[in-house]
């Protein structure tokens, strides 16, 4: 009789409890981060809070999908994620919860092209970091004229207000920011792919 191939072994266990369970698990986590962490982090009026939560999240998610490889487990991680940040706001604000459905569909999308490989972590990763950074342009704007208190202006701009630098040195904080989101992400997917790579070697030898 002949055995299957890896195709349709592949085919079988799609979907199966482990993936679930692992899905089911790291969602809950990083629905918990936005909650718990997310104001905890903003309480102390940190800089680049998102790009923290978001590099955290990643270096969760994408060690999850290397183990639960079927596609729609980012997915199903941020519909866990999103529906725990919507129903733990004090009104009805589904802004976060959209965003982290976008960053799963990001990354869902990213390694559903290239597979579980090392390049898609790492392209996936920037490309979360530099969506977390446009969010927060559209969300806040280029222009610091738009905003009354300048503690909500996007950081680019606060920078040459805080440190009393020309202005004309602007370009270069603007470049410096997308370098810091770029690079972040970078970071967050090499850690998430050799905690992969260490947990899978653990488990093979016990």
């Amino acid at each position: 009789m002949n055995k299957p191939t890896d195709s349709e072994t592949h085919k079988q266990n799609l979907y199966s409890s482990n993936d679930i369970t692992i899905s089911l698990y790291l969602g809950i986590l990083w629905g918990l981060i936005e909650v718990y962490l997310s104001p905890y982090l903003k309480g102390f009026r940190l800089p680049l809070t998102g790009v923290i939560l978001t590099a955290i999240a990643i270096t969760f998610i994408f060690t999850g999908k290397y183990f639960a490889r079927s596609p729609g487990t980012i997915l199903f991680m941020g519909l866990i994620a999103a529906l725990i940040k919507f129903f733990s706001q004090p009104a009805i604000i589904c802004y976060p919860s959209i965003a982290i459905m976008i960053e799963a569909l990001i990354a869902e999308l990213v390694i559903l092209i290239f597979r579980i490989r090392f390049i898609s972590f790492i392209t996936a990763g920037i490309l979360l970091l530099l969506y977390v950074s446009f969010h927060s342009i559209f969300t806040k704007g280029f222009s610091i004229s738009q905003w009354k208190d300048i503690g909500d202006a996007p950081l680019f701009n606060r920078i040459p207000h805080i440190l009393e630098i020309d202005i004309s040195l602007q370009p270069w904080i603007i470049f410096s920011f997308f370098s810091v989101h770029v690079l972040t992400g970078v970071i967050a997917a090499l850690l998430s792919w050799n905690f992969s790579k260490v947990i899978s070697k653990r488990s093979k030898t016990n």
